[in-house]
C-alpha cells in the first residue's frame, strides 16, 4: 500500500494524528479484508509499519508490557497497536516525563520529582483522568 509507505515517512504529533492514519487505513483496508484481498496478518502488518520507525519505538514498550507474551515475528493486531498510539501520543505524558527524569536527571532531586509524579498521579486518580 502506497499510503502505508506515505504515513511512514511522518512522525506523529498528537493523538488527532492518530485518529486521522487510523480512519484513513481502516477507509483503505476495510475494502481489502471483506474482499479478502488482504488477510489479517497482513492488515497488521501494515498497520504497525505505517507509522514512523521512532514513533514505532515509542509504542513498542507498551505493547510488550500490554502483550508480553507475544510471538516475536507476529505483528501485535492493529487494534491493540491504536490504543498503545492513542495512549502514546495523547499529550497526557507528563507523569511520564517526570518519572524518566528520576532515571536521567539529577540524583539531588530525585525525592522532589517522586514526590511531584505522586502527587500528579493521586491528582488524576481522583479526577479520573
Amino acid at each position: 500500500m502506497d499510503f502505508v509507505w506515505h504515513s511512514s515517512k511522518s512522525r506523529i504529533n498528537d493523538e488527532g494524528d492518530v485518529l486521522n492514519y487510523y480512519r484513513q487505513f481502516l477507509l483503505l483496508s476495510n475494502p481489502l479484508l471483506d474482499a479478502q484481498q488482504f488477510s489479517t496478518s497482513e492488515c497488521n502488518k501494515a498497520f504497525w509499519y505505517g507509522f514512523h520507525s521512532q514513533d514505532r519505538t515509542k509504542m513498542h514498550a507498551r505493547l510488550i508490557a500490554k502483550h508480553p507474551d507475544q510471538p516475536s515475528g507476529v505483528h501485535f493486531d492493529y487494534k491493540d497497536i491504536y490504543k498503545a498510539a492513542k495512549a502514546t501520543f495523547s499529550g497526557n505524558c507528563l507523569l511520564d516525563m517526570e518519572l524518566d527524569g528520576l532515571w536521567n536527571g539529577s540524583q539531588g532531586h530525585q525525592s522532589n520529582r517522586l514526590e511531584r509524579a505522586q502527587y500528579q498521579w493521586s491528582n488524576q486518580e481522583e479526577h479520573g483522568q
